[in-house]
């Protein structure tokens, strides 16, 4: 028999998000994205195993997404566009313990979350094309990136209105 790994955190799947991003989301929480410590566990010769953004630390989903300065910078930004207070963070578990404590109206706070998927897959993203892209993004456009793809997202798949 063939299951689905399990998880201390229950799956979410976040509505109005494109299905690739859930995807993305649901792998990152489980451990099963090609980070360079799961290719070095499978064996896979590398040139590093550090983190190519900064090539100071062993990279792991986690460093990438919550530990890694450009996460870091992003997230407070982040924190700041939504008038929250950031705590550094260490992991998807240490996320959801924030992220329960926030009081926000309940359709404010799906947004909110839908923000927080839409943002790791671009750090993932960023990650890959300053690996593979013959010339990678800028770091200061991330956050950019972010507000733009949310605020289409949301405008043209939810029912809330942007006044």
């Amino acid at each position: 028999d063939i299951f689905l790994p399990s998880a201390v955190d229950a799956t979410r799947w976040v509505n109005y998000i494109l299905i690739k991003i859930n995807v993305f989301a649901w792998r990152a929480r489980l451990d099963r994205l090609s980070s360079r410590s799961n290719l070095v566990r499978r064996r896979v010769v590398l040139d590093s195993s550090l983190c190519p953004l900064c090539g100071l630390v062993p990279e792991d989903i986690h460093y990438v997404l919550f530990r890694c300065d450009t996460a870091k910078l992003v997230f407070r930004r982040i924190c700041r566009w939504w008038d929250l207070d950031w705590h550094d963070l260490l992991s998807f578990s240490d996320w959801n313990a924030w992220f329960s404590v926030i009081r926000l109206p309940s359709r404010i706070k799906l947004i909110l979350e839908r923000v927080f998927y839409v943002t790791w897959w671009h750090l993932w993203v960023y990650r890959n094309q300053s690996i593979f892209a013959t010339t990678p993004s800028r770091r200061s456009v991330i956050f950019d990136d972010i507000v733009s793809r949310s605020f289409t997202w949301c405008a043209s798949r939810c029912n809330s209105s942007f006044s």
